[in-house]
């Protein structure tokens, strides 16, 4: 049963330090071919302070206090009867070489709804200078386990 007190509650993420590497690793491993996330010439050229990382880059800067969560003995969650629901982004601004990323989480709702629990969490990316990122906007579903007869 997942503990609906946890409605409001965050977790926060250990800051990340985005490098070149880092990004030229992810691009390479996500097929991004754009010459922008290996080349510190095309990417100012086009108009950013330093290579640029793809948009999906962040995903793990955003779920590392989800799993926090998820892994807090209180909140009850089941991983063996979750799925993960969707995913909603919003891009405040490109992500470059030399960020240093924090990710804010919190439980916004969980709704019982029978044989379900759907919870509709929230993660905040924000820079060094505390300055939006990006936000997420998750939604999980945990199904309910089977009564024993």
């Amino acid at each position: 049963m997942v503990n609906v007190n946890m409605v409001g509650r965050t977790w926060d993420s250990a800051p990340t330090v985005v490098t070149a590497g880092k990004i030229a690793e992810f691009s390479r491993a996500t097929r991004a071919t754009s010459p922008v996330h290996f080349d510190r010439d095309a990417a100012v050229a086009a108009g950013y302070k330093d290579v640029v990382a793809p948009l999906t880059f962040t995903i793990s800067v955003a779920q590392e206090p989800e799993f926090k969560f998820m892994g807090d003995p209180e909140s009850e969650v089941d991983f063996q009867h979750i799925v993960h629901g969707g995913e909603k982004f919003e891009y405040h601004r490109p992500v470059v070489a030399g960020d240093v990323l924090t990710s804010h989480y919190t439980v916004k709702s969980i709704v019982d709804k029978g044989k379900l629990y759907i919870i509709v969490g929230q993660a905040q990316i924000v820079d060094a200078e505390n300055k939006p990122v990006l936000t997420t906007t998750s939604t999980l579903i945990q199904m309910k386990p089977k009564e024993a007869k």
